[in-house]
Parts: structure tokens; sequence; C-alpha cells
């Protein structure tokens, strides 16, 4: 019994370690995008002026 519940937890750990994991990547991409965008919007700005 208690050999079936550390496996439970040690998937449950391993799972919200892979959560946090793919969160952080998620949110460096976001960021990304969104840094590319800007540029990409402020380069077409001044190329009109």
């Amino acid at each position: 019994m208690k050999g079936v519940n550390r496996e439970k937890y040690s998937l449950m750990m391993y799972k919200k370690k892979v959560l946090k994991k793919s969160l952080i990547v998620f949110t460096i991409r976001l960021f990304y995008i969104v840094f590319l965008l800007y540029t990409i919007l402020s380069n077409k700005e001044r190329a009109y002026i």
C-alpha cells in the first residue's frame, strides 16, 4: 500500500515539475513573440516616417 502511494506521489510531483517547466517555456515564448511583433511594428512605423 505504501509503495503504491509513493508511486502516485512521485508521479504527481513529476507532473507538477513538467507543468512548471512547460509554463516557463510558454511564458518565454510568449514574451519572445510579443517582442518580435513590437520590433516589427516599430520598424514599420519608422519606415513610414
